[in-house]
């Protein structure tokens, strides 16, 4: 009940502002664990602007221990990532079986301590595990330190019982910066000790690199150099990929990352990280369907006004009536239908809320400049404000947070009887 009060008040303040506006256009008349040293444990890599970073080695346990080297990170989101990656021509990755044991049955127990498993037969000083699992650390770059995360998913190209590329893939805990890390390794499975074997993560790296190499949705590819060559043959270089933003639901229209990063330049040299985390964060909320619902109703509105105006030149056979007759269900139908239709596949309703109000407002601010206004009504002012913010209230009552229980609800109830209300007693010239 409380959100729904804010989202109401964030409506009427739109709705206050463009009243206010108005009024200043036109002067109402009177009327009705182990850690290692700080110098290691703080490095990680990261992408310029981006306050979030993984380091750059993966652990086999929930502590600070290098055990296989982070080749690959991929600025984008990480659906894209890993539909890329399974869409590749040259390459055939695919998720590993949820009931593939990383280890065979087989596997025991010597001088008290594990054989080791594919992945730590790396050339460096492995830690035994209990499982597969491997951790990644990562910090979203808050102060508050960063947390331990297991796979978000793991690819193979290749035969179980030959050889094959083996990745595991680790996605940011941080929506507003979306990036995917891996590690990247050959491995091939030996019958004298039963189990995967490592031999390598140079030709992996290379391969998955390859990927993304010439992909109409990359924006730039090249290495950094981020110090963990003490593993395998690991040289050191990372893999770093920046897609490009598509916009979702335009085909072949989509904004360049280099773009994204000037714009996270100017966020790093004039907010402070926590302004940059909101600003980021709606950024990151902003959508096609969003920008519709932001313009829908000033579009309607203005095409009403001139096509009223289109119809009264050219059509000289239809009365001034007629006229009314055929464009008004826009106004009184159009409008709110439409932006119930665009706000249903907006997730937030104060985002939802906020678009259908400042459309109308805007709409109702353009079209008085238009004819230009010289005095207005205290009563169209106040009816007016109130049907901007009926607009809001239905376009709140219609996102995704609003309808998970049932599609007519208080919000859009409200906005309804508002909306009916205002449009009827205005026809009945009580306003």
């Amino acid at each position: 009940m409380r959100r729904q009060v804010v989202i109401a008040g964030a409506a009427l303040g739109i709705a206050v502002v463009t009243v206010l506006l108005v009024a200043a256009l036109a002067p109402p008349e009177p009327g009705p664990p182990t850690e290692l040293t700080d110098d290691h444990r703080d490095r990680r890599v990261s992408f310029e602007g981006y306050d979030s970073g993984v380091w750059p080695y993966l652990s086999s346990e929930q502590t600070f221990r290098r055990t296989s080297p982070i080749n690959v990170v991929v600025r984008g989101e990480t659906e894209t990532v890993l539909g890329m990656l399974r869409e590749s021509r040259n390459t055939d990755f695919q998720s590993l079986p949820e009931n593939e044991p990383d280890r065979p049955p087989g596997d025991t127990v010597a001088d008290g301590r594990r054989n080791r498993t594919a992945a730590e037969s790396l050339s460096i000083d492995w830690e035994s595990t209990e499982g597969a699992t491997r951790y990644a650390y990562v910090d979203d770059g808050d102060g508050d330190g960063g947390e331990w995360v297991d796979e978000t998913a793991q690819l193979q190209d290749g035969t179980y019982y030959g050889q094959r590329y083996h990745i595991r893939l680790y996605a940011t805990p941080e929506d507003s910066e979306p990036w995917v890390a891996m590690q990247a390794h050959s491995e091939h499975f030996d019958w004298f000790t039963l189990r995967h074997e490592v031999h390598g993560t140079e030709d992996a790296q290379n391969r998955v690199e390859d990927v993304f190499f010439g992909d109409s949705r990359v924006d730039d590819v090249w290495r950094a150099y981020v110090e963990n060559d003490d593993s395998s043959d690991s040289d050191g270089w990372a893999s770093m990929v920046v897609l490009l933003v598509a916009l979702p639901g335009v085909g072949g229209l989509a904004v360049s990352g280099r773009v994204s990063e000037r714009v996270d330049d100017v966020l790093q040299r004039h907010l402070t990280p926590v302004d940059r985390r909101r600003a980021n964060a709606i950024r990151q909320r902003l959508s096609l369907r969003l920008g519709l619902l932001a313009v829908a109703a000033t579009s309607i509105l203005l095409g009403v006004r001139f096509a009223g105006i289109a119809l009264e030149t050219h059509a000289g056979f239809l009365s001034m009536h007629a006229i009314a007759a055929i464009l008004y269900p826009f106004i009184a139908l159009g409008i709110p239908i439409a932006t119930y239709a665009l706000a249903s596949g907006i997730k937030h309703r104060m985002d939802a809320a906020v678009a259908a109000s400042t459309s109308l407002a805007a709409g109702v601010v353009l079209d008085y400049g238009y004819v230009g206004i010289d005095v207005i009504s205290i009563g169209v002012l106040v009816q007016r404000l109130a049907i901007i913010l009926a607009l809001g209230l239905i376009a709140a009552g219609a996102a995704k947070r609003a309808t998970r229980s049932r599609r007519v609800n208080g919000l859009v109830t409200a906005g309804v009887v508002v909306w009916v209300t205002l449009l009827a007693a205005t026809l009945l010239e009580y306003v």
